[in-house]
């Protein structure tokens, strides 16, 4: 599984910018299954507790495509920009050809 950002670039992390507090910001990236197995029982994590994930698909088919959805709503404002690192696992289906 890969995480892509609006301009179909991987990403490894999340660079969320900033953001003022009191205030919240959605975002949305796309996550590829670039295997050739369903992957079902997907989650999505994100590494801050700020950091909320809205949505994202519970399955995906081989070489398909989902969009994940997450908020951030901060506490207060940081100069430098939040970037924070998101866990996808899943389990991947293989058939035999049957």
């Amino acid at each position: 599984m890969k995480l892509h950002n609006k301009a179909g670039e991987e990403i490894k992390s999340l660079d969320l910018g900033v953001v003022e507090a009191g205030k919240s910001k959605e975002f949305e990236y796309e996550l590829f299954n670039e295997t050739s197995a369903q992957v079902t029982e997907i989650v999505v994590e994100i590494v801050h507790q700020e950091v909320e994930v809205l949505s994202f698909p519970k399955e995906l088919q081989p070489k398909a495509k989902g969009t994940v959805k997450i908020k951030w709503s901060p506490s207060i404002t940081i100069k430098k920009g939040l970037q924070t690192l998101v866990n996808i696992k899943g389990t991947e289906l293989y058939s035999n050809g049957v």
